[in-house]
């Protein structure tokens, strides 16, 4: 159990450093700020 944890926070970390480096994606769309939010509320 607490290895696929440790796997789960490591998958939304990258998620979310692939996110804040897309150069295709507005950092000011409500919609990326908010799943960017919603990934580190999950990691928390």
């Amino acid at each position: 159990m607490l290895y696929s944890s440790i796997v789960m926070i490591k998958l939304l970390h990258s998620t979310l450093l692939h996110l804040e480096a897309a150069e295709d994606l507005d950092p000011n769309d409500p919609t990326v700020v908010e799943f960017k939010a919603s990934i580190r509320r999950s990691i928390a």
